[in-house]
């Protein structure tokens, strides 16, 4: 059962999104990966992973996006 926004914060409700926190670990998993490669990898590692981590991270932005706007169209209500 989803908890109801109007009942929480929104720290508390974007911390509670299971969504959220998929793509939160995806996008940290890619970040790690890229960090991860070593001096003097060819550019097209280079660029597959930052590729990678960018997309991860602009979902994870999407998803919260999404998430507050649910949370402050509850408040209005």
């Amino acid at each position: 059962m989803k908890p109801d926004p109007r009942t929480l914060s929104l720290s508390d409700w974007l911390a509670s999104s299971k969504p959220l926190a998929r793509a939160a670990a995806k996008s940290t998993k890619a970040s790690e990966a890229r960090a991860a490669l070593p001096p003097g990898s060819t550019r097209a590692r280079v660029t597959t992973a930052n590729a990678r981590w960018a997309r991860a991270a602009e979902e994870r932005d999407r998803v919260a996006a999404q998430l507050t706007a649910e949370w402050e169209a509850a408040q209005e209500k």
